[in-house]
């Protein structure tokens, strides 16, 4: 089985000689056979040793997965009458192509002498057909090329050229243009938003907030290709900082192959570095064996004492303090001090309770010295607080030095309501006995209410 394309190379020749040699035109892609061919012509030749005599032609393989292609190059030039012309280096021949930027083709295709004095038509223009014939196993149909095509007509789009796009998105400041048949085709949010009643559906310009103009970027190409950069190409430093946010805006547009692809990416990169705001990421859009290969990596209590050192912990406990009790018993082993019970912990207060948690985390992290683990502590246990906690949660504040807790804990005993329970537990004894100082403050602050 064979498939063909052909091409016409239209040079003026009178400007062609004060090209350089080396120069090359070059014809834009050819599909033919399943993969991209392109015809590069060099009016000049392409060799300083030919003393530019010779026009050079060349056929180029331009997919890129395409791998050992056998394709025949034909070429030849028209003479005035429109008829080919023989008199050329005969042109066709049979080669195998083994992947990208491979080529083929004839240094000494025709000499100018004869472009002159046979080819060149009354207006100084030369004609040189190019063709591509593929040579298609039958066992072994190309590969689909539909995203190559459809890239193009992206690439297009990004062009000087508007690539007939319909639909511009400004994201960041940055301006992209596409087509609303293609997105609503791939995208059943983007079909709503541009083909249904929404609003967007009759705007020329669509401005898209929260996601980074990079990030769209990758998504974009990812709607028109069904393919990914490259890892080096995405940048090792930040691959997978991308493609979490990349799992975000698949979740957002319900891209759902391009999920997938990011889920498997993350599970191959994960580390003590990158876990903890791995598992946020996959909690928070639903990846559920993502959040599995995070926590079974956790349960080694070498991979959690490295994770909780990370501000992607500090994430996962500001956006899922839920968690953090799963990794309870594992931080009790590993940090008995801040978690062994003591005859000042609340018995109403059950081990498993979210302040009892987050105070031991919060001692933690006071030992390791992790002032943004213990900002998200803190503020976790102000969320929390209530008349039966905050004696004990005002306590933690003064012992771990975190001052807007106990500010915060000190204004909460200044409303009479709260003072009068207050004082009634358990904690408020305790923390007289252990910081009385806290309990003068309490005093000055309680303006009119007597201990």
């Amino acid at each position: 089985m064979l498939d063909s394309r052909f091409v016409e190379f239209k040079l003026d020749y009178t400007k062609t000689k004060n090209l350089p040699i080396g120069s090359v035109l070059r014809s834009g892609d050819i599909a033919a056979g399943g993969h991209l061919w392109r015809f590069n012509c060099y009016p000049r030749g392409r060799k300083i040793e030919d003393s530019g005599e010779h026009l050079s032609v060349f056929l180029e393989l331009v997919s890129t997965h395409s791998k050992n292609v056998r394709a025949i190059f034909d070429a030849f030039a028209v003479n005035r009458d429109g008829a080919p012309s023989w008199w050329c280096d005969s042109m066709r021949r049979a080669d195998v192509y083994p992947a990208r930027g491979a080529a083929h083709g004839r240094d000494c295709f025709v000499a100018r002498s004869f472009l002159e004095s046979l080819y060149t038509e009354a207006d100084g223009w030369v004609t040189v057909t190019c063709g591509v014939i593929v040579v298609l196993d039958g066992a072994s149909p190309p590969p689909p090329d539909i995203g190559a095509h459809l890239g193009r007509l992206l690439d297009d789009s990004s062009g000087d050229g508007d690539g007939d796009s319909d639909v511009t998105f400004v994201v960041g400041g940055e301006t992209f243009r596409a087509h609303r048949l293609v997105l609503a085709a791939r995208s059943p949010v983007f079909k709503a938003q541009l083909r249904g009643s929404m609003a967007d559906a009759t705007m020329d310009s669509i401005t898209v907030h929260d996601i980074a103009a990079d990030t769209f970027r990758i998504m974009l190409r990812f709607v028109y290709t069904d393919a990914l950069p490259k890892d080096e190409e995405m940048g090792y430093d930040s691959l997978v900082d991308t493609t979490r946010r990349l799992l975000a805006a698949a979740d957002r547009f319900a891209l759902d192959r391009l999920k997938v692809l990011c889920d498997l990416k993350l599970r191959n990169t994960l580390s003590a570095d990158t876990v903890a705001a791995t598992l946020a990421c996959a909690q928070t859009y639903s990846c559920v064996e993502l959040k599995n290969r995070c926590m079974a990596f956790l349960a080694d209590a070498k991979n959690l004492e490295a994770a909780i050192l990370t501000e992607g912990f500090t994430e996962l406990v500001r956006r899922h303090p839920s968690f953090v009790a799963t990794f309870a018993p594992m931080l009790q082993v590993m940090y008995p001090d801040a978690f062994r019970a003591g005859d000042d912990d609340e018995e109403e207060i059950g081990d498993d309770s979210p302040t009892v948690i987050f105070e031991r985390l919060l001692a933690t992290a006071d030992h390791h010295g992790l002032e943004w683990l213990k900002l998200v502590c803190a503020q976790i246990l102000w969320d929390n607080v209530t008349v039966d906690t905050v004696a004990t949660t005002l306590a933690r504040a003064e012992m771990y030095t975190c001052p807007e807790l106990k500010r915060k804990c000190i204004g909460f005993f200044a409303a009479k309501k709260n003072f009068k329970k207050a004082v009634l537990t358990r904690g408020f004894v305790q923390l007289g006995q252990r910081f009385p100082s806290v309990i003068d403050e309490l005093r000055e602050r309680v303006v009119g209410l007597r201990l």
